[in-house]
C-alpha cells in the first residue's frame, strides 16, 4: 500500500519550468493530503460554535425586541429578513467549524515542495499558480517538528513561533514558509542542513 508521500510519481514535472539553467532538483515531496486536526482546533472549534450560536441568538433577540417595543423605525424591517441573516450566521459558523478543514485539505492536495541546489521551492495551485522560493543561504534558522510516524513540518522562518498557534497548529499560517506534514521529515531536514553548510 502506497504511503501518502508516494502517490504522485511525477512531482519533478511541476518544477521543471521553475528551475534556472544551472539548477537541479535534489528532493521533491507533498504534504499529507487528508483531513488534518491540529492541536489548536480543540480550542477554535468550540469557540467558533459558541460564537455562531451567540450571534444567531443576538440577532433573533434584537428583531423580537424591536417588533414588540414599538420602535417602528426599526420594526419596519420585516421578520423575513431574520431568516437569511440567521442563515448567514449559520453558514459562517459551519465554515469556521467544518468548511476550513476541507479547504485546508484541498490546499495541501494542490501543494508541491522541492529542494534544489539553490533554494527551497513551494508551488501552490489551489486557486491560481503561486510559487515561493527560499534561497538556501537564508535558511540558517530552519527547524523541524516531528510526529511519531516520522512525518513532520520543516519551518523555514520565524512566522511559526506562536505557542499553540505554531507550525502545524496554525491553520491561518499553513502552507506559508514551511514544508508542512511531509514524510520522513528528519531525513529531509538533515538533507537541507547538509546543502546549506
Amino acid at each position: 500500500m502506497a504511503k501518502f508521500g508516494d502517490y504522485c510519481s511525477s512531482l519533478e514535472q511541476v518544477f521543471y519550468r521553475e528551475l534556472d539553467a544551472d539548477e537541479h532538483l535534489i528532493w521533491t515531496g507533498k504534504p499529507y493530503p487528508g483531513l488534518m486536526l491540529r492541536f489548536n482546533d480543540f480550542l477554535l472549534v468550540p469557540v467558533s460554535m459558541l460564537s455562531c450560536f451567540v450571534s444567531f441568538l443576538t440577532a433573533k433577540i434584537l428583531f423580537v425586541h424591536c417588533n414588540t417595543t414599538g420602535f417602528h423605525s426599526v420594526s419596519l424591517i420585516p421578520d423575513v429578513f431574520f431568516f437569511p441573516a440567521g442563515l448567514g450566521f449559520i453558514l459562517v459558523g459551519l465554515n469556521m467549524v467544518l468548511g476550513r478543514f476541507f479547504i485546508d485539505s484541498m490546499r495541501r492536495w494542490r501543494t508541491y515542495y522541492a529542494i534544489s541546489n539553490k533554494r527551497v521551492i513551494i508551488v501552490s495551485t489551489l486557486f491560481k499558480p503561486t510559487t515561493r522560493s527560499y534561497f538556501l543561504n537564508d535558511l540558517n534558522s530552519a527547524k523541524v517538528v516531528e510526529r511519531r510516524d516520522g512525518s513532520g513540518t520543516i519551518k523555514l522562518s520565524w512566522q511559526d513561533e506562536f505557542g499553540i498557534f505554531a507550525g502545524e497548529n496554525a491553520w491561518f499560517f499553513t502552507g506559508k514558509d514551511q514544508l508542512e506534514r511531509i514524510p520522513k521529515a528528519r531525513t529531509v531536514y538533515e538533507l537541507l542542513r547538509q546543502i546549506t553548510v
